[in-house]
Parts: structure tokens; sequence; C-alpha cells
């Protein structure tokens, strides 16, 4: 479902309105902190460089020793937080599957022609790929009187 929230109440509105304003502050933004789980259930945060799908995926690359992939592991339940520029920011939940094989050769190349500077940091080691498949995001405006929210949950 789809919403838009000015404080309260919710207001249902257009799919393709959220939708639009989500990707494109997605598309915008090219860093994200991310949130895994350790295997005792502590937080454990991250920068990463991301670049989105048209379906709202989030894909980024580490390497295969980073505490977020050891996390990963046994959790694949990941938040993230974007941007906090003109008083706008974007909350996003999913899941996190490492991407192997052909689709992950074609993911790499979108990848890196979306944010190029990832594509020094394959070298001297290989990264991995992940995709991430959004479960619920929060896009809100906190620069508006009263605030604005699109909401997508997956």
């Amino acid at each position: 479902m789809i919403y838009a929230l000015l404080m309260e109440p919710i207001l249902p509105i257009q799919p393709i309105e959220a939708r639009h304003a989500i990707a494109t502050y997605l598309g915008n933004h090219h860093l994200a902190v991310i949130s895994t789980a350790n295997i005792q259930g502590a937080p454990q945060s991250a920068v990463i460089g991301y670049s989105c799908t048209g379906d709202l995926e989030i894909v980024f690359t580490t390497y295969a020793d980073s505490r977020k992939v050891i996390n990963l592991k046994k959790n694949p339940r990941v938040s993230l937080v974007i941007g906090w520029d003109g008083g706008r920011t974007l909350q996003y939940e999913g899941e996190a599957h490492l991407v192997v094989g052909a689709q992950a050769v074609k993911l790499e190349e979108f990848h890196y022609n979306i944010v190029p500077t990832a594509a020094k940091y394959t070298q001297p080691k290989k990264q991995i790929l992940y995709k991430i498949t959004p479960k619920w995001i929060r896009l809100t405006d906190f620069h508006q009187d009263p605030w604005q929210v699109w909401e997508v949950r997956v």
C-alpha cells in the first residue's frame, strides 16, 4: 500500500506519485547508511555506495570478509537511511541477497555506471554484489509544515 502522510490522518495517494517521488530521491543519491544485525542481535552500520533499479531495489558491492556480509549470511534483513539534504530523508527496509553469475555481471556493470567511484574498490580484492528487495520505504520532507511523507509497503 502507498500512503501520503500529512501529520494525521493517513491519506491514500496515487501509487505512481509515491513511486516517482521515491525513485527520483533514490536516483539523486548514491550513499546510504546500511544497518545489519550481528549474531548476538546487536546493530552494526556502515556507509555504502549504492545504485537503484527501476523496481526500487538497492544494489551495492562490498568485500566478502566485511562485517555486513558475515551478518547477512545469518540474517538478510537490513535497514538503510539515505540523505538529509533540505530536510528530506528516506528510510528503507528490505532483504539483501547475494547476486552471482550472469545476473551479477549485468548488475555490476549497471552499478558501476551509476556509481563509478565504487569500481576503484574492486582491486586488489574482488568485491561481491548484493541486491536489496524493498519491504517498506518512507520518504519524509521535514522542511514542509506539516511534514509530507510518502510510504510504500511491499
